[in-house]
């Protein structure tokens, strides 16, 4: 999944906590906000564990 920018979908919710340093939020291409890793950049491929929803890692070129 392509991911994108989570400001736009957030803006304007009050967030009741604090992230720990160098992490982020960012919206899926599905909609999907996901904690993800500061070098996660929109348009990285990643993957993600269907188990628990969590970031997995990044996709390689065969990947996804």
């Amino acid at each position: 999944m392509a991911s994108q920018h989570a400001s736009d979908a957030l803006a304007g919710v009050p967030l009741l906590f604090t992230l720990p340093p160098r992490a982020a939020y960012e919206v899926l291409s599905n909609g999907e906000a996901l904690r993800v890793p500061h070098f996660v950049t929109v348009g990285d491929r990643i993957l993600v564990n269907t188990e628990d929803g969590t970031y997995y890692g990044k996709a390689g070129p065969d990947e996804g």
